[in-house]
């Protein structure tokens, strides 16, 4: 029986030995215990959701006036909470993107090796009034009228004893 990398061996020797490199690193690194790719991280799936004290949720409001999870159609409203919350990472994170911080911990002193390209490709508070400005122009956008004034809340939220939600903390992140 002929498997896959028989045929690739023939079909592709430069592809063939890619492969082989990455699945043998790969399989070195599990058994060596660093897991370098999402697929074998298996804890991530089989693990339970701890009950936590508190959740976190972004509000927006446009004009004075909260707008419902639901006023916004799904890629309107992905977009514009997930912009908000990676905002709020950003600033949480002493303004420095969160993919910055994971890479200067992981390559240590190696970490100037690549930190001009991560200064290309990732944003930090020099980008903020832009994302600002976008933020607002994207509202206008998706709830079709000009925006005028609009700010984004952060809330802790808990469930009380009889599990209605409570908010027990609101800070205003944006603008």
């Amino acid at each position: 029986m002929k498997t896959y990398f028989h045929h690739l061996y023939h079909a592709d020797k430069k592809l063939f030995i890619i492969i082989s490199l990455f699945s043998l690193g790969t399989g070195v690194m599990t058994i060596l215990g660093d897991q370098v790719t999402p697929f074998y991280i298996w804890g991530m799936f089989s693990e339970p959701i701890p009950v936590r004290e508190t959740y976190s949720k972004i509000q927006l409001e446009a004009d004075g006036k909260p707008l419902e999870f639901y006023d916004l159609q799904a890629p309107n409203r992905h977009l514009l909470y997930g912009g908000v919350h990676f905002y709020k990472k950003i600033k949480d994170n002493k303004n420095t993107h969160p993919t910055r911080t994971f890479f200067r911990q992981k390559l240590g002193v190696h970490y100037n090796k690549v930190q001009p390209i991560l200064e290309n490709i990732t944003c930090d508070s020099s980008d903020f009034e832009a994302a600002e400005e976008w933020i607002q122009r994207y509202l206008s956008y998706s709830i079709s009228k000009d925006v005028k004034e609009w700010r984004a809340i952060h809330q802790e939220i808990r469930f009380n004893e009889n599990n209605r939600p409570e908010v027990v903390s609101t800070q205003t992140i944006l603008p």
